[in-house]
């Protein structure tokens, strides 16, 4: 969730005006969707944990 929170500012081009540069769209839609999946892949692994 922090991570998340972090990278929606910096998409939407909160560095713009620092470094004069803003991130790829496609880029931010890739590491969104792994960042996705791998709270989904983590979900699923502790699911099959046995206490």
């Amino acid at each position: 969730m922090v991570y998340n929170a972090a990278a929606v500012p910096i998409a939407a081009g909160i560095l713009y005006p620092a470094f004069g540069r803003s991130l790829d769209p496609g880029v931010v839609l890739a590491v969104m969707s792994l960042s996705s999946v791998s709270v989904t892949v983590n979900a699923l692994r502790l699911r099959r944990l046995k206490l």
